[in-house]
This record gives structure tokens, sequence and C-alpha cells, in this order.
């Protein structure tokens, strides 16, 4: 049996933004692989499992719930299938249904257990170019799969005016300052986008007079902090804010000192999830001396923020 990890790709995004024709040109790009998909949708038929271009044996059906949240013990299970194939697939596709919460099941693939098996590779989020302004106002899990990804797929772009694009782009990168954004037409993607670390640290420069905002009540806050924080007391606070304030705390991320390490930490929460690890600086990369953290939310200040993370420093 081999023992290369099993690179994973999961892709969100609303309904009829485009997940399945982008699947279908990854796999194109990967013939020689053993590549393995994971279909979710909300409804007892899998529509999608229908057209999707690979072999009827390498499709698995997730039905009548939602991935991150109903299914668990049946996506363990098939993970498990997988750990034990012979040899094993080289890449794990999971196209999530169109209303999923992808953080919960990115949580998955960072348990320890599963990281020797199973390298997440990306987080992509597909966006209907011409729809996502009103789908943002009216379906919040729209905003959780933003914010939850690394990289923003702007799909159907020739379906809208190019000052409408660079708007697009500049509102996306004011909700996710985190993330890659491409731009794409028909689900075409070259795969050497999805090539690369998740862990992007282009961070903004910090502003206490704007921060970023799209026109709808989301935001995203940078902050720095020169104080180290105590381990223990900085993952209570964030357990505590997710507890009392998950429905407006979308996503934490940044590279963190602690009073106990000269080194950087990775602070990050997965739906509800919140982890703190230690971080390898690839080679010739500088960070700032001091910590930086990145929240984006709805409802909060960034008093309030501040203040809750100055509780946690030692």
């Amino acid at each position: 049996m081999s023992n290369s990890a099993i690179s994973v790709y999961i892709l969100t995004g609303f309904l009829g933004s485009g997940k399945t024709t982008l699947l279908n040109h990854l796999l194109a790009q990967k013939p020689n692989e053993r590549n393995v998909v994971i279909e979710n949708e909300f409804g007892k038929i899998s529509i999608d499992s229908m057209i999707v271009e690979i072999k009827k044996e390498s499709i698995f059906e997730l039905t009548n719930g939602c991935i991150c949240c109903s299914l668990d013990q049946e996506l363990e299970e098939i993970l498990l299938q997988l750990m034990q194939m012979d040899p094993r697939p080289d890449n794990l596709f999971i196209e999530a249904s169109g209303v999923a919460d992808p953080g919960s099941l990115v949580a998955l693939f960072e348990d320890s257990s599963l990281q020797k098996i199973f390298a997440l590779k990306q987080l992509c989020c597909v966006i209907d170019a011409d729809q996502v302004a009103d789908q943002i106002e009216e379906v919040p899990e729209i905003i959780r799969q933003i914010t939850s990804s690394d990289l923003l797929l702007v799909n159907k772009k020739s379906s809208v005016s190019v000052s409408y694009l660079k708007q697009l782009e500049e509102d996306l990168k004011a909700l996710n300052p985190l993330a890659k954004i491409v731009f794409i037409d028909f689900g075409k993607l070259d795969f050497s986008s999805l090539e690369g670390s998740r862990s992007l640290w282009t961070f903004p420069k910090p502003s206490k007079e704007t921060d970023g905002v799209m026109r709808h009540p989301f935001k995203s806050f940078l902050m720095e902090f020169e104080k180290g924080f105590d381990r223990d007391l900085l993952i209570n606070q964030m357990t505590i804010l997710f507890f009392l304030h998950y429905q407006q705390i979308y996503r934490v991320k940044g590279l963190v000192y602690l009073d106990s390490s000269d080194s950087p930490h990775l602070l990050q929460s997965n739906g509800s999830q919140v982890s703190l690890t230690s971080f390898e600086l690839p080679k010739n990369m500088r960070i700032s001396p001091k910590s930086q953290v990145v929240v984006i939310g709805k409802g909060v200040t960034r008093s309030t923020l501040e203040r809750i993370f100055k509780r946690a420093c030692a």
C-alpha cells in the first residue's frame, strides 16, 4: 500500500455557482491519477453525481443531509474506506452542498490522526459573479463559505461588466483579506491554481480609521498586538467568543506570539472550533514581529474584539 498522503480539495459555493462544472474540468486535468469524488446533495437524490465525469466506482454519494453537520459518521466511514484502499487514491475531491458551512469539514481534516493520511490542499469557494451581491444579502451561508475559503473562484465573469468585476473584487477583499481571488468562465481553472500553501499571509496594512466593509453589515478587522499571549487564556477567550457570538463571528485567523515561545503560532477557527498550532515559516518569509489577527464578522466592533484579545495577553 502506498504511504503517500491523499490530496484533498474541498469545493464549496452556493447552489448554481458552477461547482460541478469546475469539478469536471479539474478531473480532466488529472486523467492518469487515482481520483475519488465525494458528492453531497441536500436532497435524497444526487443529481450532480450523475454528471460528474469519473468512473462510477470512484464516486461516493452523501444525500439527505449536509456533509458539515448531519453526515459526520457516514463521511468518516467513507474516509476509512479510502485509507484501506490499495493503492490509495491520489486525490480526493469533496463537493459540498450549496448550503454547507465548510468550517467543520476543514476541522475534520486538520485532526492530527487524519493528517497522516489526508493532506488538505485547498478550500475553494465558487462564486456566481452575476448573483453573489443579492445572495449575500439573503443567504448567510454564503458569507461563511466565502470567509472560510483560501481561494475564491469568481465564475461566470463574462456575464457582468469589467467595472462590476473590479468592484466585486474590492468587496471580496474587504470581506476576506486572506483569500486569493481568481476570475474564471465556465468553471475553467488551471489546476496549478490549487497548488501551494493554504496559509496566505498577505495582510493589508492595519488601520484604526477604516476597516474592510462591503455594502452590507459584514466587516473584516485586522488587529496587531505587541504583548505575547498566554496560550490557555487565548484558547479560553476564543472558545467563549464563538460560544456566545457564533452567529456574529465568521472567521478568526492569525499568526500570534505566545509568552512561552519565540516562534509564531497559527490561530484559526474552523466552524465553531478554535485551534492554536506551531507554525513553521517558509524559507525567506518575513512576518511582523507583532501578533496579527484577522476577524470577520457582523455586529461587532474593533474595540470589543481588541478588549477580548487583550484579556488573553500574558
